[in-house]
Parts: structure tokens; sequence; C-alpha cells
């Protein structure tokens, strides 16, 4: 009822990664490129390739509290920046520290441990997006990346009732943060969002569940953008791919 009526839906965008699971996906997105030599599924690497968020805060002359990423997994602290420090992270179950140190972030720091989730290495989504929220309000840094988790960490233990439980948590939150940003002055009419998926699922009763190199329709995705650069041009089958989202990402940014 918002995105598809005020920004482009993107229906038919593929993974161009061969592993087709996060890690690989989450650094296409973040790199502009498959990395299947580097990066073979998930395991605890630091990412080679410097981000978009790296690229970013280096040509704007940032600091690194300006570009930001909160991730509900833990691996973002290696997916985020090829170098540590480059850009402001939180991940996992790290706490709060400067400049997220609002009393509301130390109040969400104390809460994480408490709110489980499937996946221990994973904090519960609703912590990640309420810290991400919160540093929006109180630093107002220029680009920001959201990593959300449990629709997969629910899917995987085919839990379909909690799956579609945590889309519509995902739903609701979008619409909060984007109430957000039109409200704010630094932000509103001057910000584009951005929305997308690692990986995509199997096509069957059987395979849903599932993801990976050799499951049909887990190179599937979709991406959404709304913001005040693109036209209202609804729901599109053109042909995309994963890799399209970090130069869309810089050239929204001039």
């Amino acid at each position: 009822t918002t995105l598809a009526a005020r920004g482009l839906v993107l229906e038919n965008v593929r993974v161009t990664n061969a592993y087709r699971v996060s890690y690989p996906g989450y650094s296409e997105m973040l790199t502009g490129r498959a990395q299947d030599e580097a990066i073979r599924g998930n395991d605890p690497i630091r990412n080679p390739t410097p981000t978009v968020l790296e690229f970013v805060r280096e040509k704007l002359g940032l600091a690194p509290e300006q570009v930001a990423l909160f991730g509900s997994w833990d691996m973002f602290d290696l997916i985020g920046a090829s170098r540590p420090g480059a850009v402001f992270l939180n991940s996992g179950f790290d706490e709060p520290r400067p400049p997220a140190t609002s009393p509301r972030l130390l109040e969400l720091g104390r809460l994480q441990t408490r709110v489980l989730t499937p996946e221990r290495p994973v904090r519960h989504d609703y912590v990640t997006f309420a810290m991400a929220l919160e540093y929006l309000r109180t630093v107002h840094p220029r680009l920001m990346h959201i990593a959300l988790g449990e629709t997969d960490d629910w899917a995987h233990a085919r839990r379909y009732d909690r799956v579609l439980e945590m889309i519509g948590e995902f739903d609701a939150c979008l619409g909060e943060l984007w109430a957000f940003l039109q409200s704010d002055p630094e932000y509103r009419g001057r910000t584009t969002l951005l929305l997308a998926t690692d990986h995509g699922r199997g096509l069957t009763e059987l395979d849903w569940s599932d993801h990976g190199a050799s499951v049909p329709g887990a190179d599937r995705i979709w991406i959404a953008v709304l913001g005040p650069d693109t036209p209202p041009a609804g729901i599109s089958s053109a042909p995309a791919f994963q890799r399209d989202i970090a130069p869309t990402m810089l050239e929204l940014l001039g």
C-alpha cells in the first residue's frame, strides 16, 4: 500500500553468486560483485573487498559513526567492512558503544540477551531494528544498513506460522522507519529507502524452508526503492541483479 504505490518494486531480481546463502548474498549486495573464489559460504572470514559503506565514508569524508550497520546476525562484524573500525558496526549481541549510548540504546543492550531467537548467533530482529531506529534519531548518520534475519531462521525451523508473523513484524518496522524518516527534518524528502534480501528460497512444499546452490528458486529475490529520486513506477518485472544494489546506492548519493 505504500512502497508499490509511491516507489518501485522489482520482482525479477537474480543473485549472481553461486552459493545462494547469506554471507555471499550480503557481500554481493554490499560490494557490487560476487566473490565465489573468496567467499564460498558462511565461513567466518573478513570480507576481502571494501564495501560500499567504506567507499561512501571515504569518498564523502565522513566520520566512521556517520556510516552505520546494525545486523541481527553476528557475522556482520566481518561482512560489513574489509577493515575493522572503518564504519560503525553493531551486530549479534554486541553491547552498545559510543556514540550509541543513549539511555534507550543501553536499555536495548540489556534486553538483547533476554529475548532469544531460534539461532543463538542471531539477535532478535525487534532489538536490532529498535537499536537502528534510536541510532538514526540520536546520531543522524548519512548512510545506514539494517539487516534482519528471523524470517530465515524460522523458515529453516519449518515454522511457516512464525515466518508469516515475522513478515508482518518486518512490515510494521518498515512502516515505523519510513514514518520517522518523513518526520525528521534532516531526512524528510532527502532520503531513499532500498530494500532487498540476501537470497531466495525453494519454491515447493518440500524445499521452501531451504536455500543454497542446489535449491531451485534460491537465486530469485526482490528489490524495492522508495525515495525522492524514484518515480512511482509500481511493480516491475524488468530484470535486475543483486550486484546492482551497491552502484545504485552510489548513484543516489551523487
